[in-house]
């Protein structure tokens, strides 16, 4: 699975200063849903999943940077 733009959204947020956390996982989703070839799925569950996949992107891209 990839989401189109994943790497632009979490470079905004890393300029805006976010840490990880479960509110930053949403937000990353929110952005990304803006984008036309994105799929968030509306579940709740789904979403945490999803939420802790980006917030673990999210981490590996703020340490390799």
């Amino acid at each position: 699975m990839s989401l189109y733009g994943l790497d632009e959204v979490m470079e905004e947020f890393k300029k805006e200063g976010k840490e990880v956390t479960p509110e930053v996982g949403e937000g990353i989703l929110k952005r990304l849903e803006a984008y036309p070839y994105n799929y968030i799925p509306p579940s709740e569950e789904a979403r945490k999943k999803l939420n802790s996949l980006v917030l673990k992107e999210y981490k590996k891209f703020l340490k390799s940077e």
